[in-house]
This record gives structure tokens, C-alpha cells and sequence, in this order.
């Protein structure tokens, strides 16, 4: 099953490399703090690395700075979370001077309120929207939480399953009365305003559902569920295909192209398998009308451990995938000491260096893996197309545009950099 490639990457030349800085951060600060920074979205770029902007700590208490002008002058919490960056704005959440805290978004001459939040639980990755975040008010039931979209919020239950699709839908399951579940449907229009439906399954489950997970595929909905007897299905229009085993986590592709699943024969097993799923159209009846059935393709398995939802990548038209895996120590039975490897959903796999891992993947048009940042002690390595470029103190942000194109940010000695890598 498994086909062990020297490097997943195809082989091409660097013809083109610059870069510029953005912006100065303080003196002093540590790698460890930097690492930190960026993870809490405390120094935050845009998609393509053009711009960042980042929670300064002044004199005067905190505030926002922006590498392309001068953010209106406000005093903001320490707390403050950077949701996303353009060349114009930069849209935030935290507490303002006033006291007031939510959302709001800072422009050269302009301090605009949007969604009151007093707390976040969650931060959502939503391509190409940026952030999402998921908390609560004060005055909230503590089995309510909010999610704040553009122009609005939307109350969910809080163990509510969902998705995001890179159009911007939203796939929300939530228990109603027990076994019983409900979607919502939130759809970014042209006009920037989001259309919220709510509907029940149709048809309805005919069987006692423990817990349902959302999925999107094509122009239908499809729903991983674990019955009350412990079967798991994935269930899509009507039509049910059987799961071999529990379902330990679900990947929507951004494009409902297909899902990944991770599955596990039971409860106590080590043994994994990484499943890809894609739908497949056919003519049930004389009648001609379509449905929607799930092929299954078992991508990798063995002991072996997907820990981190976040190390898995789609490639740009969501049919395939690379994830980032630790295989268990044959002597311990642990993946604290076993090998990190890439896998991609054509099952070829490719071994990290020891002591090493990967922080982000970028595929290319066709779905190969064109570049990564890789994490080793004391610095961040970025390859792209199977070439090492530069070794620096921390790198984030890489992203690839079809030609072959790359952008990636980086910080060196004091300053945040902008990279650009042109490969023919």
C-alpha cells in the first residue's frame, strides 16, 4: 500500500528570490516569544505575506501596528487577537479602551465596533475570510455559544459539530431533544451578506444517532454518524455506507471534492487507518434522478498517531491531501520517539528528519506537494519544489500561487520579512 518516495516534490530550479521588511518588532524578543506571538495571532500576516500587523506593547499601554500605515490611534486589551490583515484594515478582537469587547476593525482614520464578544473559546480558520471566533457573552446560557461572521453572529449549542467551506458555507450539527439533530446553512452572498436557513435531515435518520459529524460533498451534505449500538456510517442522502471502525476525526475538503477520515478499529487500538473519501454520482432508479454514494480508499494505516486536526493540507481544488503522521515506537508503543513522516492521498510517504516536524504544506494545481516549512531545534527550514531555500530563526505563511510563485514570512534579527521565491 505504501510507496516511500525520496521527495514528494517535483524537481524544478529556483530562477528568482527577493525579499523585503515590514515591519520592526521590539528588541529582544525570544524566539519562544515570537513562536507564541504568532500562534496567538498576536503578529499576524496577510494571505500572501504583503502586509502584517502586530499587538505592540507601548509606553502607553497596547495597541495595533501596521506595516503599511498608521492604525487610528486606541488603546486595546492585552488580550487581543488579530483575525485578519489587508493592505487597508485589520480586524481584531479584544477590549477596547471603553470597555466595550468583540470584534471591531482599525483603519488609517477609523475605529469601527462590530460584534460584542465578551469571550473566545475557539479561533476558526476560514479561507479566505481569516479568523472566525467562537465564544460567549456574559449574559449567555452556558450551553450557548456564538459564532461572529462578517455582519453577524449566530448562536449554535456548544457541542455543536461543523464546517467551513472556502466559499464561506457553514455546516452546523447540533443535538436537539436527545438523538436528534439539525443542520444550519450559512452562505456568504456577493453582496457580503451571509443567508442563514435552518432545516431538519430529510430524509430523517432512521435509526438512533449518538453523535453526528457534518460533512460537505459536492452539491449534497453528508453526515459521519455513530449510532446508539456503536455502528458507524456515513450517511448521504438517504443511502448509508458502513465505516470500519470509529471515527476518530473528519476533514472537509474546502471544495466538497472529497473528506478525509481518521478511523480506528475500537476504543483501545493503536491501529489507525487514513481514509479518503470521495462521492460518487450514479442513476438509482428508471426514473433518472441522481445519487450521491461515498467510495472509500485507505490512504495509510498502521500504529500511528494524526494528533493535531491542523496536520492535514487539501490542494487547492480539495481532491487530495498531504498529512503529517508519527508512527508509534515499535519498543514503547508510543509516538514519542517514532517517525514523523508525510503522506499523501496517492499513498506515498515521505520520512522527516529526527527531531524534526512540519509546521505548514503548500500543494500545487495538481494536487503534489510543493513546499513546507519544517521545524528543527533552534530554526525553521522552508523547501520548496525539492530545494532547501533558507534556514531562518522562524518562518510562517507559506503559500504558493499556480506558476510557481511562493510567499512566505519570516523574522530576521528584528525585523519581519517578506519572502518571494520564483521557481520555473
Amino acid at each position: 500500500m505504501r510507496n516511500t518516495a525520496a521527495c514528494l516534490m517535483k524537481d524544478e530550479v529556483v530562477q528568482m528570490h527577493g525579499k523585503r521588511s515590514l515591519l520592526e518588532i521590539p528588541a529582544g524578543v525570544s524566539r519562544e516569544r515570537l513562536i507564541e506571538l504568532v500562534e496567538c495571532r498576536q503578529l499576524t500576516a496577510s494571505q500572501h505575506g504583503d502586509v502584517v500587523a502586530m499587538v505592540w506593547s507601548g509606553a502607553n499601554g497596547h495597541e495595533i501596528r501596521h506595516s503599511a500605515f498608521e492604525v487610528a490611534s486606541t488603546t486595546i486589551g492585552s488580550e487581543t487577537r488579530i483575525l485578519r490583515v489587508t493592505p487597508f484594515r485589520v480586524t481584531c478582537w479584544g477590549r477596547l479602551e471603553s470597555g466595550w469587547t468583540g470584534t471591531f476593525s482599525l483603519s488609517k482614520d477609523n475605529l469601527r465596533q462590530l460584534e460584542q464578544l465578551d469571550h473566545i473559546r475557539r479561533l476558526h480558520d476560514v479561507p479566505p475570510f481569516g479568523f472566525m471566533p467562537q465564544g460567549r457573552l456574559d449574559t449567555d446560557p452556558e450551553d450557548v455559544e456564538r459564532l461572529v461572521l462578517k455582519d453577524q453572529t449566530v448562536q449554535v449549542a456548544r457541542d455543536s459539530e461543523w464546517a467551513v467551506l472556502r466559499d464561506g458555507s457553514i455546516i452546523i450539527v447540533e443535538p436537539l431533544n436527545g438523538p436528534r439533530f439539525r443542520y444550519r446553512i450559512i452562505r456568504s452572498e456577493q453582496s457580503g451578506k451571509e443567508r442563514i436557513e435552518q432545516v431538519d435531515f430529510s430524509p430523517p435518520l432512521p435509526f438512533e444517532a449518538k453523535s453526528v459529524r457534518a460533512l460537505r460533498l459536492l452539491d449534497g451534505y453528508a453526515y459521519v454518524v455513530e449510532r446508539a449500538g456503536g455502528e458507524t456510517v456515513l450517511w448521504i442522502g438517504g443511502q448509508e455506507t458502513k465505516i470500519d471502525g470509529l471515527v476518530d476525526c473528519a476533514w472537509n475538503s474546502p471544495t466538497a471534492r472529497a473528506a478525509a477520515l481518521l478511523v480506528r478499529p475500537n476504543q483501545t487500538s493503536l491501529e489507525r487507518r487514513l481514509v479518503l473519501i470521495t462521492p460518487v454520482t450514479f442513476r438509482l432508479n428508471r426514473h433518472g434522478r441522481n445519487h450521491v454514494r461515498a467510495a472509500q480508499r485507505v490512504v495509510y494505516d498502521g500504529s500511528f498517531e494524526l494528533k493535531n486536526p491542523k496536520d492535514l493540507w487539501w490542494s487547492p481544488d480539495g481532491s487530495r491531501f498531504v498529512a503529517q503522521v508519527t508512527d508509534f515506537s515499535v519498543s514503547t508503543r508510543t509516538p514519542d520517539r517514532g517517525t514523523r513522516r508525510l503522506v499523501t492521498s496517492d499513498q506515498y510517504v515521505q520520512d522527516l528528519p529526527a527531531g524534526s516536524h512540519v509546521r505548514e504544506v503548500v500543494l500545487d494545481e495538481t494536487g503534489l506537494l510543493a513546499g513546507y516549512i519544517l521545524a528543527t531545534k533552534g530554526s525553521h527550514v522552508a523547501f520548496t519544489c525539492a530545494h532547501t531555500q533558507m534556514s531562518v530563526p522562524y518562518a510562517w505563511n507559506l503559500a504558493y500561487q499556480p506558476g510557481g510563485t511562493f510567499t512566505l514570512n519570516t523574522v530576521e534579527g528584528s525585523s519581519v520579512m517578506q519572502h518571494w521565491i520564483y521557481t520555473g
